[in-house]
């Protein structure tokens, strides 16, 4: 094999190596946003012990989420980080004794993505 193919490969690994890391990264984020809302969650009073439940299993599933380089898991984890902030503000409202409308709305849509990504791998 010559030096410019050599390069070549190099490069191309390289590159492959980037993408790895940035697919781990999102997974990563969303891991510890998880585990942050989780810690949170645990403040809402005792009426809310199903939903506590729901937000365990979920920390549970982003454990379990594989890297992958589709652009739509990519697009999904960026949502899921996004659902995670929202459903995370919306406990804020009720631990202070706000309804808890909002936040179980968001708390299903979060609930949704996480599945919908965990079912993308194990489609692929």
């Amino acid at each position: 094999m010559n030096q410019a193919t050599k390069g070549l490969f190099a490069r191309l690994r390289g590159l492959f190596r980037r993408g790895d890391r940035e697919n781990m990264r999102l997974i990563t984020d969303i891991r510890a946003s998880m585990h942050a809302f989780s810690q949170k969650a645990s403040a809402m009073n005792g009426s809310y012990e199903q939903e506590k439940r729901t937000i365990a299993a979920l920390e549970e599933a982003a454990g379990k989420l594989e890297p992958s380089s589709a652009i739509t898991a990519a697009k999904m984890e960026q949502d899921i980080l996004m659902r995670i902030t929202e459903a995370s503000s919306a406990c804020d409202s009720v631990i202070v004794g706000r309804d808890g409308a909002e936040f179980r709305k968001r708390l299903s849509a979060l609930e949704l993505l996480v599945r919908q990504r965990g079912k993308l791998v194990e489609e692929a």
